[in-house]
């Protein structure tokens, strides 16, 4: 089936077509049901004229006979009266027929079988009462019969066909009847009786035969009409349009659809050119169309637009010789939601094509789960094409559990349904999918099927899992970190509280670790830890857990499952003691043989409202002591070490306080030569706390190094030192004095410890050269390369640099002689046994030794001695500090002492 694609411009159209198709040959059949019933009509009309014709002929030779018969004396009486009428009668209805053609018959006829059955019936009347002649009664019984013929033919023709084949008996009969009264009016003689007896004969023949003819042609145009008033009526009734032309594309027939189509009247629209009942209906499209038909000489059907509006056709044609029959429907809205539909199916088109751009794989199931649509992003990601899969389900294709099953059912009772999803491709490989999944309803709201989309995050999972791995284990040893092991230990702390278990946990901590690092390398100490967590985790059982929460710091959580702290005990001593002799075996760092040892600090839990931090500072606190016990040893904790902790954190908290309220003070120990003459101070920091009294340094000194508070406090000093300096420059007895200043190890590696250093220099207005910086080995030796520079730095400014505590460090005489230092401080261990140590003794004679050598004065601490005073004189040593002088002064006590010391000497101050 073809169709028109636009509308055509008013006005005639060409005569050719554009499309149609050839449906096959139809049979020509009548125009319409109202032609057929009036052709009828014209041809019975013409039968039933002759016969009223001939019945009225025959009635006035009937009344000449009788009107003959009367004056011979055969017909009297009343019967007279019936014979003129019966003339008058036929002849008035004869002239009529014959004068007035338009007359109306079924009228004719129904008056003269009225007149002739009252005619009869009175005269049949008149001859059984007497007042006529009895041989009269049978003629007009006779004549009955053909006057019921007539009738039933003429007015009512419902007789089978048997009844008017049996009405050529009729004129026998009739003429057996007349013929006496033939033979007494014509009594001249035999032949001429005869005469009349036939053309009685051949008359009443030739009527009953005419209304036989009648009879049958009208019974078969009545039937014919009602066939086709009954097509008429299907016609009306269907839906389509229907219209017959004529070959001048005249209009014959159309039914009530059609009418109602175009808007217009029946009545008027017949025989009128539909080209003007329609004006504008034929569109050169349809015209076409109906020229090709009629060409073709068969039925065609073709779709075409109306030129007129914006509606579409559908044209079936079926020529006959005389004209054309048309069904038509208006398909507009097919039309309309063809195209509607031909629209959806490109978005469809367009929409599949975008999916199939997508990415992310798309995938439509049905609530039985199979798979409906399928895009080329599910193509890719799992290996499977669309015919492969259609129609199947999608767990079996996915390789789900029954997760995916949950989620689909989530999707159907939710609505929606988002997660993460395990699936597999065809080759097998494991696939991690966020699914999206959607429930798609149909127009009535019944859910239809499941719409999914599928991103493949395998890579983003993979990606989180190094994320989660790498923020819960370590990188280096890939054991549980700080973060991951405290949660472990507040879960395993958690179950022994509910439990009533106990449970017990290791402290580990290298010793020298840092050594490895500086001597052999960052890499070296990285493969050490390395092999630590490997000798570590071969330790314990399956169930206990191995972290390292720190530089070389591990820990080893035992999970117990008895009540008994004695078997707990012994279960985590048992456990300590392999860690050790595991550690005591040799680790092989590259090329290098290493033997090291650790300490081991034992806690237990839980007591009493424990916490996972209390937990962790006990055997932290436990492996403290270990380390300080002795190498390779372990601890468990004791009530008293948390003693301990709790008074050094008091200590912590006031020495930071003693920094914002300024408690602590300078004090100034001298430093004289061989001769007693003050050369200069050291200047030593006091702390006077408001309860605690005086605190020694050795107590708060080492908690500030920890802490950190060492570098405040020591600029403090430095600042402090250098105000004090300027101050005595005024005093022309205090002026050549030293001060030596003692600077930390956290102190001196700072960046910015040498812009200190100067900046206090400016902006006290201290004499460079009467301050020196005492620095310890340990620090000197830390960063040669940096120390040295710094030195330099500040030597450049004339500050001088003294190495204190010279001896118990680990510097070799290449290292020390590239230092730019002034002075050598024998450290007070050593002074203390000169004299009963002959090591210590050797050692303070090498010092000094070194010292005269290096071009470098020696001054000893700690002298509280004569013997040990004479002792170092004799080594050489002309410089000393300690208590055989003086202790540490105040900076009045200092300067009295000074004086008093000048007084005794009689002399001036050395410059």
């Amino acid at each position: 089936m073809s169709r028109v694609n636009q509308r055509s411009p008013a006005g005639p159209a060409p005569p050719d077509l554009e499309h149609a198709d050839v449906v096959g040959p139809v049979q020509t059949r009548p125009w319409a049901a109202a032609e057929l019933q009036a052709a009828a009509h014209r041809s019975s009309s013409l039968l039933a004229r002759r016969a009223l014709l001939i019945t009225n002929a025959l009635a006035i030779a009937g009344a000449v006979l009788g009107m003959i018969a009367a004056r011979q004396g055969s017909v009297t009486g009343a019967e007279t009266a019936l014979v003129y009428c019966c003339f008058a009668f036929a002849g008035g209805t004869l002239l009529t027929l014959l004068c007035f053609p338009k007359v109306a018959l079924d009228t004719v006829a129904i008056v003269s079988t009225v007149y002739f059955g009252v005619h009869l019936s009175a005269g049949a009347v008149l001859a059984a009462t007497g007042a006529g002649e009895h041989f009269n009664f049978f003629i007009y019984l006779v004549w009955f019969f053909p006057l019921l013929a007539f009738n039933r033919l003429v007015n009512g023709p419902v007789m089978g066909r048997f009844l008017g084949k049996t009405l050529l008996i009729a004129p026998v009969l009739i003429s057996a009847v007349l013929f006496p009264r033939l033979s007494t009016v014509f009594a001249s003689g035999p032949l001429f009786a005869l005469a009349a007896y036939l053309l009685s004969y051949i008359c009443a023949g030739l009527m009953l035969n005419t209304v036989a003819r009648y009879r049958e042609e009208y019974i078969v145009e009545r039937e014919r009409a009602e066939a086709f008033r009954m097509e008429s009526e299907v016609l009306e009734s269907i839906s389509d349009c229907f219209i017959s032309l004529d070959v001048a594309l005249r209009l014959v027939y159309l039914n009530d659809a059609a009418c109602g189509e175009f808007g217009v009247d029946r009545a008027e629209a017949l025989h009128t050119s539909i080209l003007e009942a329609i004006p504008g209906f034929l569109s050169p499209a349809m015209f076409r169309g109906l020229q090709t038909a009629s060409v073709r000489a068969a039925a065609s059907m073709f779709e075409a637009p109306d030129k007129r509006e914006e509606r579409w056709y559908e044209m079936r044609c079926f020529p006959r010789p005389d004209g054309m029959s048309i069904y038509f429907r208006n398909i507009t809205e097919s039309i309309s939601s063809r195209r509607k539909l031909e629209k959806a199916h490109q978005r469809l088109r367009e929409q599949a094509e975008l999916l199939d751009k997508a990415q992310d794989a798309i995938v439509v199931v049905d609530l039985d789960d199979r798979i409906l649509y399928w895009n080329k992003g599910a193509e890719r990601l799992y290996g499977w094409t669309g015919n492969d899969v259609a129609g199947r389900l999608a767990a079996d294709v996915f390789q789900t559990s029954g997760d995916a099953a949950a989620s689909a059912q989530s999707a159907v009772e939710q609505g929606e349904w988002s997660g993460e999803l395990a699936h597999f491709r065809r080759d097998g490989t494991r696939l991690s999918v966020e699914s999206r999944r959607t429930l798609v309803r149909g127009d009535d709201g019944e859910p239809r099927a499941i719409l999914a989309i599928n991103t493949d995050i395998t890579n983003r999972k993979a990606a989180e899992a190094k994320v989660e791995h790498l923020a819960f284990y370590d990188v280096l040893t890939d054991l549980p970190n700080r973060l991951l092991f405290r949660e472990r230990l507040g879960e395993s702390l958690g179950a022994a509280i509910a439990r009533g278990h106990m449970g017990a946990l290791l402290s580990i901590d290298l010793d020298d670790f840092k050594t490895v690092n500086d001597t052999l390398g960052h890499d070296s100490g990285d493969l050490l830890l390395q092999q630590v967590a490997v000798r570590l985790t071969a330790c314990v059982r399956g169930g206990d857990i191995v972290a390292r929460i720190g530089g070389d710091e591990f820990v080893v959580l035992l999970e117990c499952s008895s009540a008994d702290s004695a078997e707990t005990a012994a279960q985590a001593k048992a456990v300590a003691q392999a860690i050790l002799a595991a550690f005591g075996k040799p680790y092989h760092l590259s090329n290098y043989e290493y033997t090291s040892t650790a300490g081991v600090g034992i806690t237990f839990f839980p007591e009493t409202a424990d916490t996972v931090d209390n937990v962790l500072k006990r055997a932290e606190l436990a492996m403290y002591h270990a380390k300080a016990q002795s190498r390779n040893a372990m601890c468990v904790f004791d009530p008293t070490m948390q003693t301990l902790v709790a008074s050094r954190a008091a200590l912590e908290s006031d020495l930071r306080r003693a920094l914002q309220n300024r408690e602590f003070q300078l004090h100034y120990q001298p430093q004289v030569d061989r001769d007693g003459r003050v050369t200069g101070a050291e200047a030593l920091l006091r702390w006077s706390h408001p309860l605690r009294g005086a605190v020694a340094p050795n107590t708060f000194i080492p908690l500030a190094e920890e802490t950190g508070l060492i570098v405040e406090l020591g600029r403090w000093v430095l600042q402090t030192a250098c105000e004090q300096i300027a101050a005595w420059s005024a005093n022309p007895e205090l002026e050549p004095l030293t001060v030596a200043v003692n600077v930390s190890v956290r102190q001196f590696i700072d960046a910015n410890f040498v812009p200190l250093v100067l900046d206090v220099l400016r902006a006290t207005g201290a004499d460079p050269e009467r301050l020196k910086l005492e620095i310890t080995e340990s620090s000197a030796m830390e960063k040669l390369d940096d120390t040295i520079a710094k030195m330099s730095a500040l030597k450049a400014h004339r500050v001088g640099f003294s190495i204190d505590d010279f001896g118990t460090g680990y510097s070799s005489l290449s290292q020390l002689k590239r230092l730019p230092l002034d002075q050598l401080k024998i450290d007070r261990s050593f002074v203390r046994d000169v004299l009963t140590d002959q090591t210590d003794a050797s050692i303070a004679r090498t010092i000094i030794t070194l010292g005269q050598n290096l071009d470098l004065s020696v001054i000893a601490e700690g002298v509280e001695t004569q013997a040990q005073r004479e002792f170092l004189e004799r080594a050489g040593c002309h410089a000393y500090q300690g208590f055989l002088f003086s202790p540490a002064l105040s900076a009045r006590a200092f300067e009295t002492f000074v004086a008093r010391a000048l007084a005794l000497e009689g002399a001036a101050p050395l410059r």
